[in-house]
């Protein structure tokens, strides 16, 4: 409570100084419900070079979201100095950038152009991505000096996203974001188990047994409202759980809920890329 009435302060000096009307301390967030019109955040990952090229990395999710009905706007989140392309940047740094930072960075830019005015946004993280998603809740769940007064994010989807941890063996481990993604890392330690929001956020991870960078066991290392698990005959690389084929319509995958907490079996199960957009499209039950 403190930190709200110290913002609206600082808010309504500034107003006055300048003579206009300043954003409200605090903005009500919308009410949950299934909605395809919430802007959505694209994270991307860790970048084996010096950056990405977003329109390159989200091509996919760019390509089929408006025509699987999704009308809000799509955010493309840059967070490195070579990236390209990104239509949002939060910093332009290196691989040396601790990821709370990022997830500090990206709380910020959310509550700035969303949060602030009473906007839900939903996000869909790959890899690194979803690990400064999850920064970003935790700083605000549990009040880490400096956060956003609040934040809200009503959905999240991860993909491939080491929450246990990136095995060491599966690269050379040199920069500090690598060495965040170690298992029991001081960051991975910190981190909420279930980091909410403040308008309360579902989690949904999604992961592949063909994963040749982040295990199952690591994918699916969080406590989320539901999982998805693509096994080995679904041939999902790392890259490929961004991709959605129109051709494959049988991926084989095991579900798991919260509300009915068995493992189901599908044979005929959709892609990645579009379960995450089902993920996000339903705000709690799916």
């Amino acid at each position: 409570m403190r930190t709200l009435l110290r913002t609206a302060l600082v808010a309504a000096v500034a107003a006055a100084s300048i003579g206009v009307v300043a954003a409200p301390a605090t903005a009500a967030p919308p009410p949950r419900a299934d909605s395809q019109t919430r802007p959505v955040l694209l994270i991307h990952g860790y970048a084996t070079g010096s950056g990405h090229d977003c329109n390159s990395y989200w091509n996919q999710a760019r390509y089929w979201l408006p025509r699987w009905g999704w009308t809000g706007t799509i955010h493309t989140i840059g967070y490195y100095e070579a990236n390209t392309n990104c239509n949002a940047v939060i910093r332009r740094g290196n691989h040396e950038v601790p990821i709370e930072s990022l997830g500090f960075d990206l709380a910020w830019w959310i509550y700035n152009t969303h949060s602030q005015y009473g906007r839900a946004v939903d996000i869909i993280g790959h890899s690194m991505g979803g690990l400064v998603a999850r920064a970003a809740l935790t700083g605000d769940q549990q009040n880490w000096s400096g956060w956003p007064p609040y934040l809200y994010v009503e959905d999240v989807a991860t993909l491939g996203a080491p929450h246990g941890g990136k095995a060491w063996w599966t690269s050379p481990c040199w920069t500090r974001q690598c060495q965040d993604m170690m298992p029991d890392s001081a960051f991975l330690s910190r981190t909420a188990p279930n980091a909410q929001s403040t308008s309360g956020t579902d989690w949904t991870l999604i992961d592949s047994d063909s994963d040749e960078v982040v295990s199952t066991g690591s994918a699916l290392a969080m406590t989320a409202g539901h999982k998805l698990d693509f096994d080995l005959r679904s041939g999902l690389t790392h890259s490929g759980l961004l991709n959605h084929d129109v051709n494959a319509i049988d991926f084989k995958l095991y579900f798991w809920n919260y509300y009915d907490p068995r493992w189901i079996r599908h044979t005929t199960g959709s892609s990645p890329l579009r379960a995450a957009r089902n993920a996000i499209y339903s705000w709690y039950q799916w």
